[in-house]
């Protein structure tokens, strides 16, 4: 099954690429880091990807992109990364100015790629209008390889992440729709979203499951730590965003409120319950182009979260479920970065290019930026990484400052230097895991 599978892409991408001739080429990247936690101290990441892509001017184009990765985890992974057929068509009549649209293998977020920002199979297509943007995107990611998949949002789906023998991801279906006015007013922005996920896992569940992930039924009396239901949940998001005056500050502020349904152990049985959390936050950024082409920023975002929460997936024990629980993971910090729900954190960060009054331009390309991240907890109950002591009431988690230097001389040259350290309250963290964490990670990308 799978060596026909292969056959067909490879088929479908040789038929696209003679239709409309192509490029093509390799990249390579790697990154070699050091750490002093988790269970390996030195690691090592490399990978390398075959690209192919039709003229992007077109109305009609099409792109692909197959890798190889090895790690010391995982010495070889292959994957399809991007398998897409785009198209953008202008319109000469009444109606939307233009309609473009995505099929295949492709990137979906929502606006503020908190919710979810991660490859799904399916299609995307928006219609551009004068005085708005309508777009509609439907993914499903049942077909992405385990290992680059982030999409988890229940207990089940946390204890297939360490069963070898299951090697796709979290079976759902994702769905947005996204209207975005620009300019509504004094140069503002205005997003209405709302999206959804659903649980497909059950219409997927046969004899051939493995039983550690079966799902539970509801009305089920005995008590089980690591299993679970089916999760699904919905997400009604506005943003607004925009320069303050005629100054070169711009800010954006964003809020969604999630519902949908969970499986809850209450007074001795298995039942669903409604999910009613939120999810809040913001920024304003500052670009000087004139000073070393400065950019400050401040930003934050307050995830909600239930004292009664005994675990970050499905842990909620009485009444509603009122953590806030994306569909996929954000990236935070080097190295504390915990999913988005009760949690509360700060962000200011600096970054400018030192060398850019140099005449020289290849040296202008040298940036160096610096943020500093607090993290909280929203309330004493659970949050999505372990080390936590369930005893301590204490919310604030620690901090983390982290660096980079990054440079790229040519358009398919970087090298990029990373450094993080993680400062974890001894009042949140168990003994083991309340020691400092530092990381240092340097990163090359070649394209050719």
């Amino acid at each position: 099954m799978k060596k026909k599978f292969s056959l067909i892409i490879i088929l479908f991408v040789l038929g696209i690429s003679l239709s409309f001739g192509f490029d093509f080429g390799l990249s390579a990247d790697n990154s070699t880091s050091i750490n002093t936690y988790g269970e390996r101290f030195f690691g090592q990441w490399d990978k390398l990807a075959l690209w192919l892509r039709t003229n992007r001017e077109k109305p009609l184009s099409f792109s692909f992109t197959g890798s190889y990765t090895f790690s010391l985890e995982r010495p070889y992974l292959f994957d399809v990364d991007d398998l897409r057929l785009k198209g953008k068509f202008l319109s000469g009549l009444k109606g939307p100015a233009s309609f473009e649209f995505d099929i295949g293998r492709y990137q979906l977020s929502d606006f503020t790629s908190l919710v979810v920002s991660h490859k799904a199979d399916g299609f995307r297509f928006g219609f551009r209008y004068p005085f708005a943007y309508v777009e509609a995107s439907f993914g499903f990611t049942g077909l992405l390889l385990k290992p680059n998949s982030t999409v988890i949002l229940s207990r089940v789906d946390a204890l297939s992440t360490g069963i070898d023998k299951i090697k796709l991801g979290s079976p759902r279906l994702i769905g947005e729709l996204a209207v975005q006015f620009p300019g509504l007013f004094l140069r503002q922005n205005i997003t209405l979203s709302a999206l959804f996920q659903e649980d497909l896992r059950s219409t997927f569940q046969n004899v051939n499951t493995p039983p550690e992930v079966k799902l539970l039924e509801e009305g089920e009396k005995s008590y089980y730590p690591e299993k679970g239901g089916s999760v699904d949940s919905q997400y009604f998001g506005l943003g607004i965003g925009g320069p303050i005056g005629a100054t070169a500050i711009y800010y954006d502020a964003f809020f969604y409120l999630g519902t949908g349904r969970t499986l809850t152990y209450i007074e001795n049985m298995y039942t669903y319950t409604s999910i009613f959390s939120y999810l809040t936050g913001g920024g304003v950024r500052y670009y000087n182009e004139a000073l070393l082409f400065s950019t400050i920023a401040l930003s934050g975002a307050f995830a909600s979260g239930d004292s009664d929460q005994m675990t970050f997936f499905e842990g909620n024990t009485q009444g509603k479920a009122t953590t806030f629980t994306p569909v996929s993971k954000s990236t935070l910090g080097l190295i504390f970065s915990p999913r988005l729900g009760n949690i509360f954190y700060l962000q200011a960060s600096y970054g400018l290019k030192p060398l850019s009054i140099l005449k020289n331009d290849l040296f202008k390309e040298l940036q160096v930026s610096v943020k500093g991240i607090p993290f909280f907890r929203t309330t004493t109950g659970s949050i999505s990484e372990a080390g936590i002591d369930k005893t301590s009431t204490d919310k604030y988690l620690g901090t983390e400052i982290d660096g980079s230097v990054s440079f790229r001389p040519f358009s398919d040259l970087g090298a990029g230097l990373s450094v993080g350290l993680f400062m974890p309250n001894e009042k949140v963290f168990i003994e083991e895991m309340s020691g400092l964490r530092f990381l240092l990670r340097l990163d090359f990308s070649l394209l050719f």
